[in-house]
């Protein structure tokens, strides 16, 4: 494969990397995040007892809980992820696939997501013809990676992922005929 292209692939596929990282919140969190939003709108009796069923703290909403907040932490030991351990892919391998904190195993999904969308972006670099396609393919790929990853993990895909999925669809099918 000639240089040229290989250094404009190799950029693309780190990107891919790093927004499989972030792909891997939005997996966790989506779902989570839905159901918080069901439960703002439920009465204080029906929160007592969610609250009572679900000690977790992701389901207190007196903090904030969205893409963003709180950092990433380990779902056993609460143990927050350093910015070293979030290093797509490398800090799996060299932690052996277990939270520095209670030494339990991650999942393997983590860095399986990294890499599939790194994959993909980099195919998505090789057959683009243009920035616009580039960019709708590769937002695509983001949307079916984390819309099967939720699908995966919780069987239960939120309505407004299924919309947006729908309209960077027709957008990526229409930038092919650009």
């Amino acid at each position: 494969m000639n240089h040229q292209i290989m250094s404009f692939i190799i950029p693309i596929a780190v990107l891919g990397l790093l927004i499989g990282s972030f792909l891997n919140v939005v997996i966790y969190r989506t779902p989570i995040m839905s159901k918080r939003r069901k439960l703002e709108t439920e009465t204080d009796e029906i929160k007592a007892i969610f609250a009572k069923d679900n000690q977790s703290s992701e389901y207190d909403l007196s903090k904030p809980f969205n893409l963003n907040m709180p950092h990433s932490a380990c779902p056993r030991c609460g143990h927050v992820i350093t910015a070293w351990e979030n290093i797509p892919v490398i800090s799996w391998l060299i932690l052996r696939g277990k939270c520095s904190g209670c030494h339990l195993p991650i999942s393997k999904r983590y860095p399986f997501v990294e890499l599939l969308t790194c994959a993909l972006f980099a195919v998505a670099a090789l057959i683009s013809h243009s920035w616009f396609m580039l960019v709708s393919v590769c937002s695509l790929m983001c949307l079916l990676v984390s819309t099967i990853g939720i699908i995966y993990d919780n069987e239960n895909v939120p309505k407004s992922l299924k919309y947006l999925l729908i309209s960077i669809l027709i957008i990526t099918v229409m930038s092919i005929y650009i």
